[in-house]
């Protein structure tokens, strides 16, 4: 659900350890401000209604027939 951030301009296998670093931390600065802003200790924001609304949605789609101990028929 967040906007793509681009890799640098350099190709994605020349990406350095440093490079990885700084795109997982902007990607996880962005969610962790997108699931908190603007919601209260009453009610938790759209954004974060809406994405655990989307996990539920596909966590359903998954199939479990391969795997019987998980399988509630």
């Amino acid at each position: 659900m967040l906007e793509t951030i681009d890799y640098p301009t350099e190709e994605k296998g020349k990406l350095t350890e440093t490079d990885v670093e700084i795109r997982q931390a902007k990607l996880a600065f962005a969610f962790r401000d997108l699931m908190t802003k603007g919601q209260s200790y009453k009610r938790p924001n759209d954004y974060r209604v809406d994405f655990y609304k989307e996990v539920i949605r596909v966590a359903s789609e998954v199939s479990f027939c391969g795997f019987p101990h998980f399988w509630r028929g």
